[in-house]
């Protein structure tokens, strides 16, 4: 289904005018300085490394006492109806899961003149792909679900109901279009009640591939923990999954034989029925957001868009 390319003045309800994508240019002093006092890095710019990889807020590398360290300067218009890219969420996401492995562990996070700021130690590796990629994401993601500890974030739903709000509400403010119409009508459709629930459990809310680094192990450290949320583990196996997703970040998607590797490191026959059953809604929940996001401008959430439509009418 083809997708219009909007004007970048289109309105958004959560702020004015469309955000620029995160720069990755020059580090800003007070974020050297900072790190320096804080994570006793070198303050010289040219001792930092710029990393291009994420959409949302600005990350650099740099040498520190006790081996290399993430610094992260988080840009707060770029929050987004499915991904609040919360400071306060990612620090106690990182303080629950560390030393596990499964996350980075956190140095140290604060306020600075150019932004909020958070400090963590880098992990080396490499985005998952094929099946044994996909295999490694799915155990880690099965050992985030059933960690037992809590913290304070965001509660998500995934009573149809719920998924559907979150369609029209990313979709308000959008002219009408055949995409649009589609995402609408499958919202219009949600059954009224959710055919199982699942306690909630830890998700960690962008499962993207490029969220994920296989360390040497073969296990796998999710990072970029900045929309954690407490809910059903099919908000995040969707991601996970998302065709749409996948091409935002200018990956392949997930093929049959990756898909059923997931699964099977998943070890979830419940989720993966609760997931089939709900498939079509999230799906629709993910490309409203790639939409309104594409109305506020932003490169490659079209694309993403359509890819994501595309599987829908598989």
């Amino acid at each position: 289904m083809p997708v219009p390319s909007y004007p970048p003045a289109l309105p958004d309800p959560d702020q004015q005018g469309p955000p620029p994508d995160p720069a990755v240019g020059d580090v800003p002093g007070a974020v050297r300085d900072w790190a320096r006092r804080r994570l006793g890095v070198r303050s010289d710019p040219d001792g930092w490394t710029a990393l291009a990889g994420g959409r949302t807020n600005r990350v650099w590398r740099v040498a520190g006492p006790d081996g290399d360290v993430i610094v992260k300067l988080y840009a707060p218009g770029m929050a987004s109806r499915l991904f609040p890219n919360s400071p306060a969420s990612e620090v106690r996401a990182l303080h629950l899961l560390a030393g596990t492995g499964l996350a980075p562990d956190p140095r140290a996070s604060g306020e600075t003149l150019a932004g909020r700021v958070l400090g963590y130690a880098a992990v080396d590796g490499g985005v998952p792909s094929g099946p044994e990629g996909a295999a490694a994401l799915g155990r880690a993601l099965a050992a985030v679900h059933r960690w037992p500890g809590v913290c304070r974030v965001r509660r998500i739903s995934a009573r149809p109901g719920a998924i559907a709000r979150g369609i029209l509400a990313d979709l308000a403010a959008l002219p009408p279009c055949p995409a649009t119409a589609r995402l609408k009508h499958l919202a219009a459709r949600a059954p009224s009640r959710a055919l199982q629930t699942h306690p909630p459990c830890l998700l960690h809310g962008d499962p993207v591939a490029a969220n994920a680094l296989v360390r040497p192990s073969g296990a796998v450290t999710l990072i970029d923990w900045q929309c954690p949320a407490l809910g059903d583990p099919v908000r995040d196996l969707a991601i996970a999954l998302s065709p749409g997703m996948a091409a935002l970040y200018g990956h392949a998607p997930c093929g049959p034989a990756a898909r059923s590797a997931f699964w099977d490191a998943c070890g979830d026959p419940a989720a993966q029925a609760r997931h089939a059953a709900l498939a079509p809604l999230l799906s629709a929940r993910i490309a409203a957001h790639f939409l309104a996001q594409a109305a506020r401008g932003r490169p490659g959430y079209a694309a993403a868009a359509e890819a994501e439509l595309a599987a829908l009418e598989e």
